[in-house]
């Protein structure tokens, strides 16, 4: 059995269970029923070759579908790949091209190092401190940091030229934190850039 065939079967298994759950999740297992094997492995291929790293126009479910199931093939290829040191400072990974999740600060003699960390296959690379991954913006003026009580050591760097942020998990405070799950475990802080008119530069899989 193909890994395909796999996704296909363990979806359509999964159907009785999302018909009980909330209104647009129980919707899409309903339309799933008249979508081919052939529509979803054209989508899984749109979803890996696109540039962004999986962040396409396409439905919301479609695409946290097609980054759950792909996400273990890449981060095995990314694994499984000799790394080279990448040129210049990358917004996009080096290795998949894909849209960084998240940041990380990492102790470094008496400072920090910010890296990034990819949404696909969870490569990290180095990247600077004061600059917007999203469009570049230099001017430190520009570059907000907000920070909440509650989460000490995950902050939300902000944009104010485009308008987007990404979150950072700050291992100089907590290094014990894991910069993927804390990621997720913070979801107040991103209600709280979208209410301040912020978009996050990689919307994770609970679509926040």
């Amino acid at each position: 059995m193909t890994p395909f065939c796999c996704f296909h079967n363990s979806l359509h298994s999964s159907l009785p269970f999302t018909e009980i759950a909330p209104v647009p999740l129980a919707r899409f297992a309903s339309e799933f029923r008249t979508r081919s094997g052939s529509y979803w492995q054209q989508t899984l291929v749109r979803f890996w070759e696109d540039g962004s790293g999986g962040q396409m126009n396409s439905e919301p479910f479609e695409a946290i579908l097609s980054w759950l199931f792909l996400r273990p093939y890449a981060e095995y290829l990314a694994d499984h790949t000799k790394s080279t040191a990448p040129k210049g400072t990358p917004s996009l990974c080096p290795l998949c091209g894909g849209k960084p999740q998240v940041g990380a600060l990492r102790p470094e003699g008496d400072g920090a190092t910010r890296s990034l960390i990819c949404s696909l296959c969870a490569t990290e690379w180095e990247y600077r401190r004061i600059v917007c991954p999203a469009c570049g913006e230099e001017d430190v003026h520009k570059l907000a940091i907000y920070t909440a009580k509650e989460f000490n050591h995950v902050r939300v760097e902000a944009c104010d030229s485009c308008r987007s942020y990404l979150k950072t998990v700050d291992l100089t405070k907590d290094g014990h934190a894991v910069p993927v799950v804390d990621e997720l475990a913070t979801i107040p802080l991103d209600l709280w850039a979208a209410e301040h008119s912020y978009q996050k530069l990689r919307t994770n899989v609970l679509g926040l």
